[in-house]
C-alpha cells in the first residue's frame, strides 16, 4: 500500500482532470516500465528512488519468468521528456494499466516514485486500482514540480507466475495518460506520446518506446480555407488546424460546406 496518506482534494487535481490541451512543454513525453534487476522485495521497505536508470533507453522492459515464484519483482514506471520542448515542470501525472492476465501477474505492493513531492499529495484512483484496465491521477504542489528529463513516477512489486505482457495505458476514468503543469495559469496537459509494455517470459514482448524515437505526425492542415499537407508542428506554427495523422487534401477538408436545400438539389437533378 502507499505509505504516505494522500489527501483527496478534488480541487488540487483540477489540472489533471481539466480539458486536454496539446503542444505544451511536455509534448512528446513517453511512459515506460523498468524491471529493476538485483532488488529483492521485502514488505515494509521503501522503494522510491531506486530505479537507477540514467537514460530511458537503458530501461529494462522484458525479463524471464523468475525461477522462484515467491520472490516479487520490482517494476518502476518512468516518464521521459528527452524529446520535449520544455521547460520540464511536472506537478501531476495520470496513467493506467491495460489488460493483463492476473493469473500470471499479481501486484502485492505499490507506491509513489521519487518524482512525487510528498508534502501535499492528492490522489484519485479508480475503484480497482491497481489492476487490469484501472488508472490513477496524482498531483502535488506546483512549487515542488519535478524538472528532471527522466522521472520516476510510480513503482509496483508483483509476483510473476508465467509469461505475461502488462501494457501501460490511459486512466479509463478520464481517458487520459499524461502530465500537467498548472502555473502560471491556464493549466496545460500533455498526452504521453507513446506508452510502453512490460513483459515476462518467452513469447511475451516488452516495449520501450524510448528506443523507437518520436512519432512523425504528417497530415492535412487547414490554414483558413487552404489545405496543405505538412507536419503537425508546422501546421501549429502557421496557426492552422491539423486534420489528423495520415489525412490528405483530397477530398479537400478545408473548404466550407455549401449551403443548399432539398428543393435546390431536386431541381438541379431534374433536368
Amino acid at each position: 500500500m502507499i505509505r504516505h496518506r494522500a489527501i483527496l482534494w478534488c480541487a488540487g487535481l483540477a489540472a489533471v482532470v481539466a480539458g486536454r490541451v496539446h503542444a505544451g512543454p511536455h509534448e512528446y513525453g513517453v511512459l515506460l516500465g523498468h524491471i529493476a534487476p538485483g532488488i529483492e522485495y521485502t514488505s515494509g521497505e521503501a522503494y522510491e528512488g531506486r530505479s537507477d536508470v540514467d537514460d530511458c533507453s537503458d530501461a529494462v522492459c522484458w525479463a524471464p519468468v523468475p525461477e522462484d515464484p515467491e520472490q516479487a519483482v520490482l517494476i518502476y514506471i518512468l516518464a521521459s521528456f528527452h524529446e520535449s520542448p520544455g521547460p520540464i515542470k511536472v506537478h501531476s501525472f495520470e496513467f493506467g494499466l491495460g489488460q493483463y492476465d492476473m493469473g500470471s501477474f499479481s501486484i502485492a505492493d505499490y507506491g509513489y516514485g521519487s518524482a512525487v513531492q510528498l508534502d501535499e499529495v492528492n490522489q484519485l484512483a479508480s475503484s480497482g486500482w491497481p489492476g487490469p484496465n484501472e488508472g490513477i491521477a496524482v498531483a502535488w504542489k506546483y512549487v515542488s514540480a519535478c524538472e528532471d528529463e527522466l522521472q520516476e513516477l510510480y513503482w509496483f512489486a508483483g509476483y510473476v507466475y508465467g509469461p505475461v505482457e502488462i501494457p501501460l495505458g490511459k486512466d479509463p476514468t478520464q481517458d487520459f495518460a499524461g502530465v500537467a503543469v498548472s502555473e502560471p495559469p491556464p493549466s496545460v496537459r500533455d498526452d504521453f506520446e507513446q506508452l510502453g509494455t512490460i513483459a515476462f517470459g518467452s513469447g511475451a514482448e516488452g516495449d520501450n518506446p524510448c528506443n523507437e524515437g518520436p512519432i512523425e505526425h504528417w497530415g492535412a492542415c487547414c490554414v483558413g480555407s487552404d489545405c496543405e499537407e505538412m507536419y503537425l508542428e508546422d501546421c501549429e506554427y502557421r496557426g492552422g488546424t491539423y486534420q489528423g495523422d495520415g489525412t490528405d487534401c483530397f477530398p479537400d477538408p478545408c473548404k466550407p460546406a455549401v449551403q443548399t436545400t432539398w428543393w435546390k438539389l431536386k431541381r438541379l437533378y431534374s433536368y
